[in-house]
């Protein structure tokens, strides 16, 4: 699937939502196993400015920024594979406003926070 595919996708599951179904999604904003410095224990520049620049994104839903975000100059660093930043894109289609959680970044190269929409 593509970035826009999977956001389609998520609009047309959106009114499971109103049925009250839940609609859970897992990944990492920024996943560069390649790349894990073990002994950062914080995020390095590349990942703070990636995971800041999704997250001011998505906080202001600003979608298509967030489906593109190949157009980041630290994409092909934080996200060298999408299977981890496309559940996102899921979620993003299928629900309204997001509520920021576990903002922190470490390893250098891997970022673990968290969205949860809906609540």
């Amino acid at each position: 699937f593509t970035p826009d595919q999977c956001f389609e996708l998520g609009q047309k599951l959106a009114p499971l939502r109103e049925k009250g179904y839940l609609i859970w999604a897992s990944g990492n904003i920024v996943h560069n196993l390649r790349r894990v410095e073990w002994e950062n224990e914080y995020g390095n520049p590349a990942a703070d400015r990636f995971d800041k620049a999704i997250k001011s994104a998505i906080e202001a839903r600003d979608d298509e920024a967030v489906i593109d975000f190949h157009r980041y100059p630290d994409a092909d660093y934080a996200v060298p594979t999408p299977d981890h930043l496309l559940p996102l894109l899921y979620i993003l289609g299928a629900s309204q406003g997001p509520y920021t959680f576990n903002n922190v970044r470490n390893l250098g190269s891997m970022a673990l926070t968290g969205y949860a929409f809906g609540l």
